[in-house]
């Protein structure tokens, strides 16, 4: 075995690249336990607590301790409340967790442990597209864009370029294989000590391949170039460890973060692999060969070097235990409880891009970041799209593109009105009106500003909105509708406003002035999730 003498990478003691097993800690706080105090431990008072069995004391202090001094254990903890959007709320952290599973990754959402959906979650990739943090590049290597980038972004795009060689080299792995994974870019997970989080409160990593076939965490760190010397700081600031040092603590990072959140969820049978991607190796770094297995040099490497470590995982571990249950559990608490921002999720993608819009500068750029997908594309390019329906779940991006398509209209000299709906009882306007409101006036175009307002419209509950789109449309002649947060009535009512509906069109068709009407579904009046099935939704609209 190699010393740390002669190789660069076994600079931590007792931890090196390659397969490494976890350290496990089966009679620990679960995540669930660390995230919220079970029920029957809320609400007691003092003496209540006294005479608590030792059992309930011993997870009461462990949660107390994995929570810090954050939360309040006697007669008044501490109420946490969770807008889901749509209307939605938890107050459960975890069951906000599972709802967002549901929502984002329903295959996923199906695994138990009498089902373990095998071949059913496939490859699942965070972001499912390549997302860059300097969008006004479209091209990485168009060097008149490069040329214009400060030294800081200049810096940025060096690494970003080796990122996207990975980002694009995994995915088409894991695509080739009969294998079950998540593939997670550049994920900032928490710190999960809270004493610790005082220090430092997050840690980027750049990619958590989590394999549920064959049941392993993999890291990978990505370096331009793997050196022994420090790396220079910026004016005033001490010299940063050489990229070597970065990695490995990346690495090492990543298994004890694994450990803290899911030591009392892992099984023996999951098993680490910390690996390196470089685009070149400095003269100065001797690396032995085991560890040399692990550091992927260039792009045509990392397919031939996976199959290499996947025989000596085989080999290592010929069988084992199948355990869904946990890939379950890791994937949904990494995106949404783990992670220090929101992850780049199926439902957000929408945002994300939206925010590369705002930064990409140039039309060419916005066109590139703007048409997202190809069902995206068809439905923001669409030359005449009249009359649509949006009925997906609570934040998938619904008043996104309602709400940009209106404005696309009144950029182009055409007029447009945003409805927002609120009940009855509402006295003051919703902070989505007055958030839309902001929006048009930080537009710079004064003719867009004027060809486009925000109004509240009020429908009482399990009432129709159709009376009250009449009356925009009998006010505002010439205006294209966008109505959004709609709470439909009742299934039964359902017949009934599709008529009325039918009758619009049947008006707007027949009319001299062409007009989009736009609907964003918020809910139904004791709906319930059967009531949104396409085939139901299909019969409404």
């Amino acid at each position: 075995m190699a010393t740390s003498l002669d190789c660069a990478v076994e600079s931590i003691p007792g931890f090196k690249l390659g397969i490494q097993e976890f350290m496990l800690n089966p009679v620990g706080l679960t995540i669930e336990i660390k995230l919220n105090l079970p029920e029957s431990l809320k609400n007691k008072t003092k003496q209540e607590m006294k005479n608590e069995s030792a059992e309930d004391k011993t997870t009461r202090n462990a949660f107390k301790k994995s929570k810090g001094n954050q939360e309040t254990f006697y007669n008044k903890p501490t109420q946490k409340v969770y807008n889901m959007g749509g209307g939605q709320f938890q107050w459960d952290v975890t069951e906000a967790a599972e709802k967002f599973l549901e929502r984002d990754y329903p295959a996923l959402a199906k695994i138990s442990e009498e089902d373990g959906q095998e071949g059913q979650t496939g490859v699942v990739v965070v972001p499912e597209r390549w997302l860059s943090s300097i969008p006004a590049v479209v091209d990485m290597e168009d060097a008149e864009k490069l040329a214009l980038l400060n030294v800081s972004d200049n810096r940025k795009m060096q690494g970003e370029r080796h990122e996207k060689l990975v980002y694009e080299e995994l995915s088409k792995y894991f695509e080739s294989k009969e294998e079950e994974v998540a593939i997670i870019h550049s994920a900032y997970i928490l710190e999960a000590d809270l004493e610790k989080r005082k220090e430092k409160s997050a840690y980027e990593k750049d990619f958590l391949v989590i394999n549920k076939t064959l049941q392993y965490i993999l890291n990978v760190e990505v370096k331009s170039s793997l050196s022994m010397s420090e790396q220079l700081g910026k004016p005033g600031k001490p010299n940063k460890p050489s990229t070597v040092a970065s990695a490995m603590n990346q690495i090492h990072g990543s298994k004890t973060l694994m450990e803290s959140y899911f030591g009392a969820h892992l099984t023996e049978d999951w098993l680490f692999l910390g690996t390196v991607y470089t685009g070149c190796v400095q003269p100065d770094v001797q690396v032995c060969p085991p560890c040399n297995n692990y550091i992927f040099t260039g792009k045509e490497s990392i397919i031939p070097q996976m199959d290499n470590i996947m025989q000596e995982l085989v080999t290592l571990r010929p069988t084992f235990t199948p355990s869904p249950l946990v890939y379950r559990t890791l994937v949904k608490y990494l995106l949404f409880c783990a992670h220090a921002t929101p992850a780049p999720v199926t439902s957000n993608m929408g945002t994300r891009v939206r925010d590369n819009v705002e930064k990409a500068g140039t039309a060419e750029n916005i066109a590139f970041w703007s048409l997202w997908t190809p069902e995206q594309q068809s439905l923001m390019a669409a030359e005449y799209l009249p009359y649509v329906a949006f009925i997906s779940s609570f934040s998938t991006g619904k008043t996104k593109c309602l709400t940009n398509m209106a404005l696309k209209k009144a950029r182009n000299g055409e007029k447009a009105v945003v409805c927002i709906v609120s009940n009855l009882s509402a006295t003051q306007p919703t902070l989505l009106k007055l958030q839309f409101e902001q929006q048009i006036k930080m537009c710079e175009d004064q003719h867009t500003r004027a060809n486009i307002v925000v109004e509240n419209i009020k429908v009482g509950w399990n009432e129709s909105f159709i009376p009250e789109v009449r009356k925009l449309m009998a006010t505002l002649p010439t205006h294209n509708i966008f109505v959004d947060e709609l709470v439909l009535p009742r299934i039964d009512k359902h017949p009934q406003v599709a008529a009325d509906l039918e009758q619009i069109v049947q008006e707007v068709e027949q009319s001299a002035t062409s007009r989009y009407l736009w609907l964003a579904v918020a809910g139904i009046a004791n709906g319930k999730p059967e009531d949104f099935k396409n085939q139901k939704m299909q019969t409404l609209f």
